[in-house]
């Protein structure tokens, strides 16, 4: 008896102890987890006279962890680059579709809401770069930022072919992804996807047989729309309209036994642009070819100048 008694006392005095204890602990009232603060500089102000107000987009330059995908190794984007890219986005990928469509109303309903910009490219396991994702038709992530060249005095038509290397491929990039936002959101028609039923490739787009010679042969503008319907139709969406007749041509002759494929996939892209979105594919490409050759000639503000 004598002994559950000590134990009784011995385990009274511990709570005690553990009582007085946390009875005296102060915990720090300042929180681990620190918000980011900005600063609002001049570039802000215009992304938020230029995107946000018009279109209600917002872009981020700055690099967001919370963002990005964390299985790649990132770097953030260029200031300077950001700005030039930003500016020549809006004048020759955002605003022709307001001139062709009369108003600015398709952009606000379909452009996507969120662009990040990113320095880096996101390198695949596979070998392959990504350089733009969409995510669920708001978000859209441009990727190799920092490559972009903001010297345009020299620039052609020619350097914005989808096919050209290195930061001219950014409006290919857009006009990809923004058409996977419209046919997220309106389905196009299933017989685009028997045309080349039989030939997509999956992920063995990118492998040493299918080269583009091989994947235009095979009723493809490129080797990535071979892998899906979806990126099929994307990319003939975006090679189409960031082309001329001229090149277009060349490649359906190129293409062999593939040419009327690609230009049946072509004739219902176009119509379905025109029925489900009142674009006339032909118009946006003659607008974009016009304010492409007219960047050499047009004045982009510096940070300095705004």
């Amino acid at each position: 008896m004598m002994k559950k008694i000590c134990l009784y006392l011995t385990a009274l005095v511990l709570l005690s102890v553990l009582a007085v204890g946390c009875s005296k602990e102060k915990l720090n009232p300042n929180s681990v987890i620190v918000d980011r603060i900005l600063v609002e500089n001049a570039f802000d102000r215009w992304l938020y006279e230029n995107y946000v107000k018009p279109y209600n987009v917002q872009i981020e330059y700055r690099f967001v962890c919370s963002d990005l995908p964390l299985e790649h190794n990132l770097v953030p984007a260029d200031f300077d680059k950001s700005i030039s890219l930003a500016q020549v986005m809006l004048f020759a990928a955002i605003e022709p579709y307001d001139v062709v469509t009369g108003s600015k109303a398709f952009n606000q309903y379909a452009f996507p809401k969120f662009i990040n910009f990113v320095g880096s490219g996101a390198y695949n396991n596979n070998g392959t770069v990504t350089i733009g994702t969409a995510e669920d038709g708001i978000k859209v992530i441009l990727y190799r930022v920092n490559i972009w060249n903001t010297d345009l005095s020299t620039i052609q038509h020619r350097d914005f072919y989808p096919m050209t290397a290195g930061g001219i491929r950014f409006f290919s990039t857009i006009h990809h992804e923004l058409a996977h936002i419209l046919h997220q959101r309106k389905p196009f028609t299933t017989e685009f996807g028997k045309i080349s039923q039989l030939n997509y490739t999956g992920d063995e787009w990118n492998s040493n047989v299918n080269t583009l010679p091989v994947a235009r042969q095979n009723g493809f503008i490129s080797p990535y729309a071979s892998s899906s319907v979806n990126e099929d139709f994307v990319e003939t969406f975006a090679h189409f309209i960031l082309t001329d007749q001229a090149w277009w041509d060349a490649v359906l002759v190129s293409a062999g036994p593939g040419a009327q494929h690609i230009a049946n996939k072509l004739s219902i892209v176009e119509s379905y642009m025109m029925n489900e979105w009142d674009i006339d594919m032909r118009k946006l490409r003659e607008e974009i070819g016009n304010r492409i050759k007219a960047l050499p000639e047009t004045h982009f503000k510096t940070y300095n100048e705004f």
